[in-house]
């Protein structure tokens, strides 16, 4: 695949996603996408990074719409144009919000379990926000232009009823796949919560033991001092007799 552009169906394939939302990032990310001498999208190794790396920063959580508001200015062909764009940066952004929770801890005093939640919920809050919204605009969007491809393409062959019938058939399918992704999403949100929570009873646990060993050593430094003034004492009467 080094040197050999890719149809939009082999580009699919080879991402593993649905060709339409190929068609779908390409409008809504202002990607640069190249055509052939018929007009057909072809895809280099420079675009397919490109979906590449648009891909796994959804996976990781950056919402579409964060992507498009920064990219709508940008024709972005190459993963140099998306860091320049400022898009290849959200993960560390959302990485510095998530260190927020799992960062590390003073020692010297407890984190409070309030300041723990607070971040929490809204990290959590932010990342269902974006989810929520995003599934919403990308089932309408995505709905709408099978719908249009479907008429244009049976219209001219059957008669107005079947075009309706089929054009039924796709919104159903489509509700179905949005019910689908919704749910989906929705347990993704929640492992992502139970993995905070998760980190979260780690930092109290380390910070627990770290309390237990202060108090330990105090203990110790109380008890041998202790016995130091009890030898003192002891030295003194001796002398004293």
């Amino acid at each position: 695949m080094e040197n050999q552009n890719l149809t939009i169906k082999k580009a699919a394939e080879f991402l593993d996603v649905p060709p339409y939302m190929l068609r779908y990032y390409e409008g809504e990310l202002n990607l640069k996408i190249e055509r052939n001498e018929q007009g057909h999208r072809v895809f280099t190794k420079e675009t397919l990074a490109v979906l590449q790396k648009i891909l796994q920063l959804k996976e990781q959580g950056v919402g579409l719409k964060t992507m498009k508001n920064l990219m709508k200015d940008t024709n972005c062909d190459s993963l140099q144009s998306l860091e320049e764009a400022g898009v290849t940066s959200l993960i560390n952004n959302l990485q510095t919000d998530e260190s927020l929770v799992v960062g590390q801890v003073d020692t010297t005093e407890p984190v409070e379990d309030e300041n723990y939640v607070n971040t929490r919920d809204a990290f959590l809050r932010l990342i269902k926000d974006n989810i929520h919204s995003e599934v919403v605009e990308f089932g309408e969007q995505i709905k709408e232009e099978l719908r249009t491809e479907l008429i244009s393409q049976v219209s001219a062959e059957f008669e107005p009823q079947i075009t309706n019938k089929l054009v039924g058939y796709i919104d159903d399918k489509m509700d179905s796949l949005h019910s689908e992704v919704v749910a989906r999403d929705e347990a993704h949100f929640k492992k992502l919560d139970s993995k905070i929570r998760k980190m979260q009873e780690t930092q109290r646990e380390l910070i627990e033991k770290q309390k237990e060993d202060a108090n330990k050593k105090s203990s110790f430094m109380q008890f041998f001092n202790r016995s130091k003034q009890k030898k003192v004492s002891i030295k003194t009467t001796m002398a004293m007799e």
